[in-house]
């Protein structure tokens, strides 16, 4: 089985938005040291739109750092033996299994679905947390947002126009033709 995983852009903040490169570095980390294949790194401006150049560029550095500096793609399972992780990892499988069988006691995850049952499990059928900041594991916001600092970090925004974009991708499909869209029959 190949996995994919890619950073929260949930846990990304407006307010100090350079902090937002640590929070995706740690998420990578956390991606890499279990086990993912494939690794998609958000970038830190991305809390107010599409990532600038300069922003992409961090957020794929941060991956070649982790793969290229740290050493921990040199091996298969580099937390292997760790008696927390592998009590973790049991834990998860148990409580795997027991959820596997209440969905296969209901008829399917279909009829699980249709039963409330996914909303119920999560957070104790107390429903979704507001975000990924959850009450109970030690703070309920980010920590950016419980630090003053003098200065507020400036970000330039990313503005696109959708209607100037729009037309020039109008213009660029007249400048091709018809020819190049195949008729409906031939699409299959």
């Amino acid at each position: 089985m190949r996995t994919h995983c890619q950073t929260s852009g949930v846990s990304l903040t407006e307010h100090s938005p350079y902090n937002n490169i640590i929070r995706t570095t740690i998420e990578a980390l956390a991606a890499v040291l279990g086990g993912t294949q494939s690794l998609h790194t958000n970038a830190f401006d991305e809390a107010f739109g599409l990532a600038h150049a300069l922003s992409a560029a961090i957020a794929r550095n941060t991956q070649l750092i982790l793969q290229e500096e740290t050493g921990i793609t040199h091996t298969v399972d580099p937390l292997a033996g760790s008696y927390y992780l592998e009590s973790l990892t049991a834990s998860l499988v148990d409580e795997s299994r027991k959820l596997i069988a209440e969905v296969e006691a209901l008829g399917g995850m279909t009829r699980a679905v249709e039963a409330g049952m996914p909303q119920a499990q999560d957070r104790g059928g107390r429903g979704p947390a507001p975000g990924p900041h959850r009450p109970g594991r030690g703070c309920d916001r980010p920590a950016s947002t419980n630090i003053r600092t003098a200065e507020q970090d400036e970000v330039e925004i990313l503005d696109i126009d959708n209607s100037k974009v729009r037309a020039t991708q109008i213009a660029r499909l007249a400048q091709v033709g018809p020819r190049a869209i195949p008729p409906r029959s031939r699409r299959r």
